[in-house]
Parts: structure tokens; sequence; C-alpha cells
């Protein structure tokens, strides 16, 4: 298995298995440069899981090996404390945000984003640094949009405003133009005009840029673009590659994806449970529209 694929929730997954074949005393046992060497020799399920449930213990060995690792071990080991996701592993990886290899640049920065996203980013100089670096190469998008919470990254973020070049936030989603981040992160930091780009943006409706928008939800602050992006996607059918099997019919919408992603980044309660193989209906979907309406100021 890819480390790089191995979410929390598989990693979760497969200790359950683990624990119930009564082999969790593997981790009691052996020492963590052990169990993470056997880890990255073997690529192997079981051995990934009781790594990542070590958590922060392990974090300082495995940034250890990056020094002197190739790029594929990089990938690795990224992948390993990407799915450990905890605050610890930031500033470790924050460096490799600006690396000249292309796969662990796009890993770590997904990585990094990721975990800021989940706990805060780091209120020190040296992680502001780290992304204004990132954004003066070749940044991906998770790059891009942290430039929205360091003040200093603003002259670099306008460099990137209208190029074309695609980036991803996330290896699993569609690419967007370079432009579109840097304007949701030149928002973050109150630039006017692109606050006025990024609604007439959303208001002029591309799939793509909508489910980018949406995915890119926690680093938009406005509530005048959060209730343009909520009408613009919350009744758009338009299909989406997320949930159902590729091939599935009928494919999920735009619309389920903003119904999940709103009642999570909201904490909404609509009353009925979240199912990520669900095509909503439209009274639910009704139903967030109008929570959204009831609990953000216009």
């Amino acid at each position: 298995m890819c480390l790089t694929c191995l979410t929390r929730i598989e990693s979760v997954t497969v200790l359950i298995t683990l624990i119930t074949l009564g082999s969790a005393n593997i981790a009691a046992t052996t020492e963590p440069s052990d169990l993470i060497q056997t880890a990255l020799d073997n690529r192997d399920p079981t051995a990934n899981a009781v790594v990542i449930a070590q958590g922060d213990t392990v974090v300082l060995e495995l940034a250890t090996r990056l020094n002197g690792a190739t790029p594929e071990e990089k990938v690795d080991i990224i992948g390993l404390l990407a799915a450990i996701s905890s605050p610890a592993t930031i500033p470790l990886l924050a460096p490799l945000m600006a690396n000249p290899d292309y796969d662990t640049r796009v890993r770590a920065t997904e990585a990094v984003y990721t975990a800021v996203i989940a706990h805060g980013a780091p209120r020190d100089q040296a992680f502001a640094d780290k992304i204004v670096a990132a954004i003066q190469g070749e940044p991906t998008a998770g790059a891009l949009l942290l430039g929205g919470l360091v003040p200093a990254a603003e002259e670099p973020l306008n460099a990137h405003v209208g190029q074309t070049r695609l980036v991803k936030l996330f290896t699993s989603k569609p690419p967007v133009p370079a432009g579109i981040p840097a304007t949701v992160a030149l928002s973050l930091l109150g630039d006017q005009d692109s606050r006025d780009r990024l609604e007439q943006s959303v208001m002029a409706g591309d799939p793509v840029l909508l489910e980018f928008y949406l995915t890119a939800m926690p680093m938009i602050d406005s509530p005048t673009i959060l209730h343009a992006l909520a009408a613009a996607t919350l009744a758009n059918e338009a299909p989406v590659g997320d949930g159902l099997p590729s091939g599935a019919d009928p494919p999920r919408r735009l619309a389920d994806i903003a119904t999940e992603t709103f009642v999570r980044q909201f904490d909404l309660h609509p009353g009925f449970e979240l199912d990520e193989t669900e095509r909503y209906s439209e009274e639910k979907r009704r139903k967030v529209l109008s929570l959204i309406t009831a609990s953000m100021p216009q």
C-alpha cells in the first residue's frame, strides 16, 4: 500500500485489525527505530499502522531519517508523518515545501496544510519564512493558501495572481490555475481587490473552481463569499469524482460535497447523518442552506 494514500481513517481500521489478531504487542516489544525500518522496508500496512499509532514518540526519529533519504524514501517518510498529523510534524515538514523534487514538495505541502487546518499554524518567524520561501519557488495550491496566514507573503503571492500554471491542493482533487489559490490567500490577508475577484469567480459557477473553493473553505473568511459559495454549490448538480467508485451511476454531485463541507466546517446540526456515498435530497440541502443563513452574518 502506498504510504501517502494511507489516510488516518484507514490507519485506524488497520490498527483495529492488528489488535484483533493479537499482534499489538509488536509495538510494546520493538524499538521505534526498528518499527520504522520495518515499515519503510516492507511498506506493510500492519507495520505502517503500528508506527502511526506511536504518534509524537516517533516523529523526531522519522524527521531524522529525512536527512540523506532518497526522494522515494522521503515520500514514504512524509506519508507516515502525514498520517500521524500532529502539531509536531508541521515545523519538520515545512522546509520540504520548497524542495526541488516535485513529489517531495507536493506530499510535504499537503501534509503541512492538513496539519495546519487541524491544529493551527505555528506562531513563529521560522514557519512564516518557510511559507514565503515555498511561494517564491513553484508552490502547490497548499503553499499558496498557507500564504494567507503570513502577511509577509503578500508580495510573492501577487506574483502568482493570474498565473495559469496548474496546481493541486490534494493529489486526489482536480487541478486549478495557480492564480486561484493565490487570490484566496490574498483575500484572507484582507486585500479587497482579491475578495472582489474571488466573489466574482464563485458567482461565475465553474464547477472545478467551486469544488476547489469548497476544499479550501477553511481559508475563506468573508461571510459574503461563503454565502455566495453556499448558494452556488448546494443546488449544483454538476458531477464530481468523490464518494462512489469510478464509473458509478448516478455519480455524486457538487451539491453533495457542499452539503458535507458546510456541515463539517460550521458544525451544523441538520438533523440527518452525513454519508459520503449519499446523494442528498433537495430537502436536506435546503435545510443546510437555511442553517447557514441563520448562523452566519450576511
